[in-house]
């Protein structure tokens, strides 16, 4: 990801933020507003039992994260244990056969997309980050409707490496 791009979304989230400390819930909502999806939830899991909701931005976003734990399968569940999932039409064969309790309960709270990204500090995952749509389709952001490779998000250990200024052409 490109240091302008990186600039700009921490620009949204300080936004959201305004004087307040960064929490959670201004990275949700900068997300919202910068990917082109309509809600995300967080969830912090240490394993196939400990699990916890963090942060959902709606009622859709607090209803996924909640079907997924209840039914211990879903983009969530998957994209901690595996890596990013990409659902974009969740009324497909595929993803009614992948994910037969999950599927049809998310479609039935509005979803039809969702998009989950394992979030990590270097290579240990410490939760997922899941962001949905109401229509079918990959998030595209700004006018320029460009696809979004939500892959380039998953590590919160990136903020660090462009918190207090834009890294020069050496890195640093």
């Amino acid at each position: 990801m490109s240091d302008d791009r990186v600039a700009r979304a921490w620009l949204l989230v300080a936004q959201r933020a305004g004087t307040t400390p960064i929490s959670v819930a201004h990275v949700c909502e900068a997300a919202v507003q910068g990917v082109g999806v309509d809600g995300v939830g967080v969830t912090v899991m240490n394993g196939p039992t400990v699990r916890e909701v963090v942060h959902a931005t709606d009622r859709v976003a607090a209803g996924l994260e909640e079907l997924q734990l209840t039914f211990g399968q879903g983009p969530c569940v998957e994209a901690f244990e595996r890596g990013p999932v990409q659902a974009t039409d969740l009324d497909t064969d595929g993803c009614q056969a992948r994910w037969p309790a999950f599927a049809p309960a998310a479609l039935e709270l509005g979803a039809r997309a969702v998009f989950a990204l394992p979030l990590q500090m270097g290579a240990i995952r410490v939760g997922v980050i899941d962001l949905y749509r109401t229509p079918s389709g990959w998030p595209h952001a700004g006018r320029a409707g460009r696809r979004i490779d939500l892959r380039r998000y998953r590590d919160p250990g990136r903020a660090r490496r462009y918190g207090a200024r834009r890294p020069g052409r050496d890195g640093r």
